[in-house]
């Protein structure tokens, strides 16, 4: 799928919280970056993991823009 850069661009805190889960020592800090996430669809549907919690994977919106976060600021140094 083609998203435009203006789609796939993330601040380093939003990247942060995709590769990681986290971003902050401020929970409600990590909540409002979760729901700015979701509402761009960068997380797919929740799943059921083998220890019986539950999890957000990354959509595939999700994933290329974390790819093009990283991939750009490795070009950068």
């Amino acid at each position: 799928m083609n998203w435009s850069s203006k789609d796939l661009r993330l601040t380093a805190a939003q990247a942060n919280f995709l590769g990681s889960g986290r971003n902050s020592v401020h929970q409600r800090v990590d909540d409002r970056t979760q729901l700015i996430l979701e509402a761009r669809k960068m997380f797919g549907p929740w799943k059921r993991n083998p220890d019986m919690t539950y999890s957000m994977p990354l959509s595939p919106k999700g994933e290329a823009a974390l790819s093009r976060y990283r991939n750009r600021k490795t070009r950068g140094k």
